[in-house]
């Protein structure tokens, strides 16, 4: 029995220290699924895009990094990271005209995180989606807008 769904694609995966101090990012993914089989029971057409999953989406990031810099065995992170989905089909797409689909989205993150003691006590704080842009889950729902987290860590090695 053939597969009823196809799927190809692409993706990459880029990571470059610039020096000891800058790390830059990035990964895309572009991939195609489609049905193969037409099921007159459900209206779907051969070759349909599958719904509900995004076609094309991609990230950045770009972090700072250094150690000893208030004492010994101290490290401090600062970073910022970017996410973007393309817009894609809530249901099948049976029609150029059909309108529900899910509106593409870009955010931006950002945080900082310091560590002593050789990494056993850290703290840590960001804030996701900075711009408090609109983005969307995989059901059209908006997700929250801009928030804030802070984290203490203590490792017991």
């Amino acid at each position: 029995m053939q597969n009823p769904i196809r799927s190809w694609g692409y993706e990459g995966d880029v990571k470059l220290d610039v020096n000891e101090w800058v790390l830059l990012g990035t990964n895309w993914t572009f991939q195609d699924l489609r049905n193969m089989k037409y099921t007159a029971k459900q209206g779907v057409a051969k070759k349909a895009i599958v719904p509900n999953i995004p076609r094309f989406f991609m990230n950045y990031l770009a972090e700072f990094h250094i150690g000893d810099l208030f004492g010994k065995e101290d490290f401090l992170k600062v970073w910022w990271s970017a996410n973007y989905t393309d817009e894609y089909f809530y249901g099948w797409k049976i029609s150029s005209r059909q309108s529900r689909k899910i509106k593409a989205s870009f955010t931006q993150d950002v945080g900082v995180e310091y560590s002593i003691w050789d990494n056993k006590l850290g703290w840590s704080f960001e804030v996701d989606n900075i711009t408090d842009s609109e983005s969307f889950d995989k059901f059209g729902e908006s997700k929250p807008g801009r928030s804030f987290a802070t984290k203490i860590r203590y490792s017991f090695k």
